[in-house]
């Protein structure tokens, strides 16, 4: 299954997944050294992956929710950068 991602209203949604924007502390767009290192031996193992196997690029976007154990989200994305700026023009 290919990872969708998109931004409605005030929710960050991947795949299945949604969370609100107000919960999203920061979003880093990763190139391919860093999405590796993050998807593999960096990873946390209370990260929630919508990732692809064959993606090579991503977003980390760190969660500020005390009630959510979950660090961050690791999201596959072709064109990270457009997905970090879309990110932050929806929290204003």
């Amino acid at each position: 299954m290919r990872t969708t991602t998109k931004i409605e209203g005030q929710m960050l949604i991947a795949n299945k997944a949604k969370i609100d924007l107000k919960f999203i502390k920061s979003a880093t767009a990763l190139d391919a050294e860093g999405f590796k290192r993050l998807a593999g031996v960096d990873a946390d193992p209370a990260a929630f992956l919508a990732i692809n196997f064959w993606s090579k690029t991503g977003v980390k976007v760190e969660l500020k929710d005390k009630k959510d154990p979950t660090p961050y989200w690791l999201i596959s994305s072709k064109d990270p950068k457009r997905l970090v700026k879309a990110l932050v023009k929806a929290q204003k």
